[in-house]
């Protein structure tokens, strides 16, 4: 019984925190001006954070997969910007800010249909045929500093400004605000078409470490339970009864104010299921922690793909082998790769050889740090990378200018 009650008590404080999380996130947009040239003002919904250590915070990683196209994410995105937008912002027409392979929009990638979605909700065109490169430029994540990015956009860009006002709002379109460098070439390429033209920006998020996203529930963004923006759907009355979960109704994207009769008489309480199920998962959390666990030298069913295998010296007190088919492990005399010095403060590793790879958990590198170079692989854009293995045996890839490669003299 008393586990019981402190699993009830548990989960409420839960979907307590979880719930003021998700009711502070119908805030209005966030705002930034005088940050990108040619740009009036950025608005924008988050902050990015990008990956240090290792890690990445959840909406961070949320918008990845947006960029990806990946469900529930790209939905639950459009769903909580487009009304946001089409109430707070005044413009006249939307495109988007095209990807470094593309040189008009084909209406299919996850912006489009963010646009599509503003375009429904304010009643404003959106035109992205207006808004063409000539040519393809290289990924700009590749390029290291704003100055690096703007000579690549450097003339890219060409704006078709027929049948238009000379002094219309045009609301630019993007998924991530990193150093402004696209946004001010897109801003640059109206301008030349339209010089008395307003430029205005809507991002998604925006790039800074040093803000936190505790104003957005990461579950809403992931469709996991407890992810409600805070009000039942627009036109329906909550119900005073609790309901079990497989009753459970989509809820409205976030912002979206409900009609009157949609607002519940009293908060909704916590489903019977979920609190069965926290109770059985404390029980064994308890039981868990009172039986002694038992070692097993079995080895992992799945052993992790980026873990090179390799062999431990026996003891000094071992003994002689158990059988002449025994091979006893030999410690190397000199490294079995080339080694390095790490030269940045701190890194993190990924899976492959990518920006769009995946971290390898737990795991990065600080300055002075001796890694292994298992291999190097050199893109047709882009810098070069090195596959290492730190002393812990972690393996992943970093950029070739992190690792510093040591010049061993062979005896």
């Amino acid at each position: 019984m008393a586990c019981a009650l402190q699993a009830i008590i548990a989960v409420k404080t839960l979907a307590t925190t979880v719930g003021h999380a998700m009711s502070e996130s119908n805030q209005q947009l966030l705002h930034v001006s005088g940050r990108v040239k040619g740009v009036s003002q950025v608005s924008h919904i988050g902050y990015y954070h990008p990956v240090r250590a290792g890690h990445q915070d959840r909406v961070s990683t949320s918008l990845r997969k947006f960029i990806d196209g990946g469900e529930p994410h790209l939905s639950r995105w459009i769903e909580l910007a487009a009304p946001r937008v089409a109430g707070e912002l005044s413009f006249d027409l939307i495109v988007r800010v095209l990807r470094h392979d593309e040189v008009t929009s084909d209406g299919s990638a996850p912006l489009d249909k963010l646009c599509d979605a503003i375009a429904t909700a304010s009643g404003k065109p959106y035109v992205p045929h207006r808004m063409q490169k000539k040519r393809t430029t290289r990924p700009l994540e590749d390029l290291v500093g704003k100055a690096a990015r703007a000579t690549e956009m450097d003339g890219v860009l060409q704006f078709d400004e027929s049948s238009m006002k000379h002094n219309a709002q045009i609301l630019v379109v993007d998924s991530l605000l990193w150093t402004g460098a696209t946004l001010e070439a897109v801003a640059r390429a109206i301008h030349e078409k339209l010089p008395q033209a307003e430029v205005m920006a809507f991002v998604l998020t925006r790039a800074d470490a040093t803000s936190n996203n505790s104003h957005l529930n990461p579950d809403y963004f992931e469709g996991t339970p407890n992810d409600t923006a805070g009000a039942p759907p627009k036109g329906r009355k909550e119900s005073s009864r609790p309901k079990q979960a497989k009753d459970a109704q989509p809820v409205p994207a976030a912002g979206v104010t409900p009609a009157p009769d949609a607002v519940p008489a009293r908060r909704s309480r916590v489903p019977t299921s979920t609190i069965l199920i926290g109770g059985m998962a404390l029980v064994f959390l308890v039981i868990g922690a009172l039986v002694p666990l038992r070692s097993s030298k079995k080895p992992p069913d799945t052993p992790d793909p980026l873990i090179e295998p390799f062999e431990v010296s026996p003891p000094e007190n071992a003994g002689p082998p158990a059988s002449p088919s025994t091979v006893q492990p030999v410690r190397l005399s000199e490294p079995a790769y080339p080694q390095g010095i790490v030269t940045v403060p701190a890194a993190g590793l990924r899976q492959s050889a990518s920006m769009d790879a995946r971290m390898v958990s737990k795991v990065s590198l600080r300055k002075g740090d001796q890694v292994s170079i298992v291999k190097k692989h050199k893109p047709d854009f882009g810098p070069t990378w090195v596959q290492v293995r730190t002393k812990s045996g972690k393996v992943g890839w970093v950029f070739a200018s992190v690792v510093q490669e040591k010049k061993v003299r062979r005896k």
